[in-house]
């Protein structure tokens, strides 16, 4: 199997006032992006047992290339070069479950 994240497409035509959402899977088949056509970009990681321990909501690395989403592999399984609106983190017992949910907001007041 690729190691590589993969990006869903279908054949055919799309219309030009088509609205499209673009979804990234990672190495083991989880969704690591979404971008929505509104674009809103969402980024989730997970750990080796395929919990999801991160989500973010991100700007899709606009903001730091002048106004345009990355869309390419590396970007969809990084926030290295995005603006982090919300990140929700989610922590795991050893039997898997749930115990706590941390979401953090970004401040209306930063500049970038």
């Amino acid at each position: 199997m690729d190691s590589s994240p993969s990006l869903l497409s279908r054949p055919g035509n799309v219309s030009s006032t088509a609205l499209i959402t673009y979804t990234y899977f990672g190495p083991r088949g989880n969704t690591i992006e979404t971008i929505e056509p509104a674009g809103q970009v969402t980024k989730d990681v997970f750990d080796g047992a395929g919990r999801n321990t991160f989500q973010y909501v991100t700007d899709g690395g606009a903001v730091n290339n002048s106004g345009v989403i990355r869309m390419d592999y590396a970007s969809a399984s990084s926030v290295a070069n995005d603006v982090v609106l919300t990140q929700t983190q989610n922590i795991f017992d050893g039997d898997s479950n749930a115990i706590e949910t941390i979401t953090s907001h970004r401040f209306n007041t930063d500049a970038t």
